[in-house]
């Protein structure tokens, strides 16, 4: 019996490490489109400058630059306005980051900790996205046979999730907290993307040494997905 359970630990870990290996493999393959993202959103609120100053220049994707070759700035929003809308636009694991930053009133400025506490309020919902599909997906059976109905619009909407109102065929009124599509992917590509920055930051900048931006990743990283694997969970939870 101790040898079937050595036998079962080691295939279940086996299989672990394998579903870790492709979600690694897809998040790398998805880095450069995330490079490139997070370029042409810089670019297009106006922090060419960060881009032509700073050592960064040397980890632009040559598909970034042929793509545009020029750019319009946003003059008519104020440096903090604009760090929210690029925040906002990169994405889930840039609004999350905002978020925690938006409480750090002892390194911020008052206006920066301003537009970065919008990012609380003001997360953009997942466009097109088929809330019914992605339920009967996920419980492999049509909606009729669990909902009565669901309200295709969400209420709310965060960094990592939607919610949704819905009706039980019992009658019962009930929410769905749906994670956001490729959730997972993205945020591995971004913290992939983020740490290569923070390395090119410590290499050329000694005031970045004093951030510890390194360090700030990687609390970063354990943050959110702890927060991930906790929503996980809760769907797992509510499921059963």
């Amino acid at each position: 019996m101790a040898n079937l359970y050595k036998i079962t630990f080691k295939v279940i870990s086996l299989t672990y490490d394998l579903y870790y290996l492709t979600d690694l493999i897809f998040a790398k393959k998805m880095k450069i489109q995330r490079y490139n993202k997070l370029f042409t959103v810089l670019t297009k609120y106006g922090f060419e400058d960060i881009l032509a100053t700073s050592q960064l220049q040397k980890i632009i994707p040559n598909s970034f630059l042929k793509k545009h070759p020029d750019t319009q700035k946003s003059l008519s929003f104020t440096k903090y306005e604009r760090i929210r809308m690029v925040l906002e636009e990169l994405g889930p694991t840039y609004v999350k980051l905002g978020q925690i930053f938006s409480n750090r009133e002892d390194i911020l400025p008052p206006d920066l900790i301003k537009e970065l506490q919008k990012l609380q309020d003001h997360v953009a919902v997942v466009k097109n996205f088929d809330i019914i599909k992605v339920v009967e997906e996920e419980l492999k059976t049509p909606i009729s046979a669990n909902f009565n109905t669901i309200d295709i619009t969400p209420i709310a909407a965060g960094s990592l999730a939607q919610v949704y109102s819905a009706v039980l065929i019992t009658g019962e009124k009930v929410v769905l907290k749906i994670q956001r599509p490729n959730i997972k992917t993205i945020i591995e590509a971004d913290i992939l993307v983020m740490k290569q920055i923070a390395e090119n930051l410590l290499k050329y900048s000694t005031l970045a040494k004093s951030f510890q931006p390194l360090e700030i990743v990687a609390s970063f990283e354990k943050s959110i997905k702890e927060e991930l694997q906790f929503l996980r969970e809760a769907n797992n939870m509510k499921r059963f």
